[in-house]
């Protein structure tokens, strides 16, 4: 009985230690609604009629003219980047980076929601690199 128990409790400690708390669904389900958001601001800060200035300004012209964009994103945080004439857009969960990407290309950038890391949410792209 005691052998039982043990084997019961060490599943289900093993098990809570191992997880992500974050549901692959669901992530992959935001990340393609991001990819479509870094591609709205991408197009802002490119064929806006207000020259943008900087990624908040970027996020708040898309968060006026399209708020369905930004909805999903309400409980994370947001970091957009203007380089050059192209943005990057980082997505939080406090201080760590789940998504990021340029919004320049057709493709999701970076995922890290699978392998966490405290303390990663900065933008790391280089957009000069992926945007040509």
């Amino acid at each position: 009985m005691k052998l039982l128990f043990f084997i019961i409790v060490s599943v289900l400690i093993l098990g809570c230690s191992t997880s992500n708390p974050y549901n692959d669904e669901k992530m992959y389900d935001l990340a393609s609604q991001f990819k479509d958001l870094s591609q709205t601001v991408d197009g802002s800060i490119k064929f806006g009629e207000v020259a943008i200035e900087n990624g908040h300004q970027a996020l708040e012209r898309v968060s006026i003219e399209q708020p369905d964009k930004v909805a999903p994103f309400a409980e994370y945080i947001i970091k957009v980047e203007v380089q050059g004439d192209n943005a990057v857009l980082l997505l939080c969960d406090e201080d760590i980076a789940l998504i990021e990407d340029a919004g320049c290309n057709a493709v999701l950038d970076k995922v890290y929601w699978q392998a966490l890391n405290p303390n990663s949410c900065v933008i790391t792209l280089d957009s000069h690199q992926l945007c040509k």
